[in-house]
């Protein structure tokens, strides 16, 4: 499981401080350039924004999210008693079918010698024989029952918001995807020019120069939160004019 919670991102800070130095020292006592290589690998892998563990947590996020998005067992049932097409095949799996056996029985003669998955998906997806079933059960009266047929808008209303939970999820995770993979290209590309041990010295300076960072970064997003202009050519930020802002805020 990805680790998660403050304790978890300072013992990952705390990590990255220590890999760093490790290749500080590497730098300082002259290391061939193959073991640079491979130690700056391994930081990518477990530091980077498109390394490995990264990756690793985003899936475990999004996984962790579509997992609360779904109705839970009770609510499938209720849902699925009053309309709703939330209960499908594919949003089931063995545990939880073969725990809903017990209904199913009761449902339908059926399938009183099995409990495959399929067959209690397919007995329960009859929602009228499951409405039916549930209201003799818990001993609805007629005008109970008739107002708990109004409940199905109520049903499909919250398919259709599922539906598009779980569309705008898997948009997030495309573009996520996307992300990690255009700075993996980018990045690539910009090791392919410096040499295992410049690019290690880049790592290195931007662990002991963090005040700098803090105020490169503060003034980079003063930059680009300026109002757009109406007029694209002129709002367009080239070198001469970025340097020209950055001059301004040290003045």
């Amino acid at each position: 499981a990805s680790k998660i919670g403050k304790e978890a991102e300072e013992s990952l800070g705390e990590e990255q401080i220590k890999v760093t130095k490790e290749i500080n020292k590497l730098l300082q006592a002259g290391a061939p350039e193959v073991e640079i290589y491979s130690t700056i690998e391994m930081f990518k892998e477990k530091f980077a924004d498109y390394g490995r563990d990264r990756r690793s947590a985003i899936n475990f996020h999004i996984q962790n999210i579509e997992r609360l998005l779904m109705p839970t067992q009770t609510t499938t049932v209720a849902m699925r008693a009053l309309g709703s097409s939330t209960f499908k095949r594919s949003s089931i799996d063995a545990s939880k079918a073969a725990s809903m056996a017990t209904i199913d029985k009761q449902i339908t003669s059926s399938t009183k010698n099995t409990t495959s998955p399929d067959l209690i998906v397919s007995h329960l997806s009859d929602t009228k024989k499951l409405f039916e079933y549930l209201v003799e059960y818990l001993e609805i009266t007629p005008e109970q029952a008739t107002t708990l047929k109004d409940s199905r808008w109520v049903a499909r209303d919250l398919d259709d918001s599922l539906a598009k939970s779980m569309n705008v999820l898997k948009e997030l995770q495309n573009r996520l995807h996307q992300a990690g993979n255009g700075l993996e290209t980018e990045f690539d590309k910009v090791r392919a020019i410096l040499t295992p041990t410049q690019a290690a010295k880049f790592l290195v300076w931007v662990a002991n120069n963090q005040a700098c960072i803090h105020m490169l970064n503060e003034l980079w997003d003063r930059i680009y939160t300026e109002p757009a202009d109406t007029n694209e050519k002129e709002n367009e930020i080239t070198s001469s004019s970025l340097i020209s802002k950055i001059k301004g805020s040290f003045s």
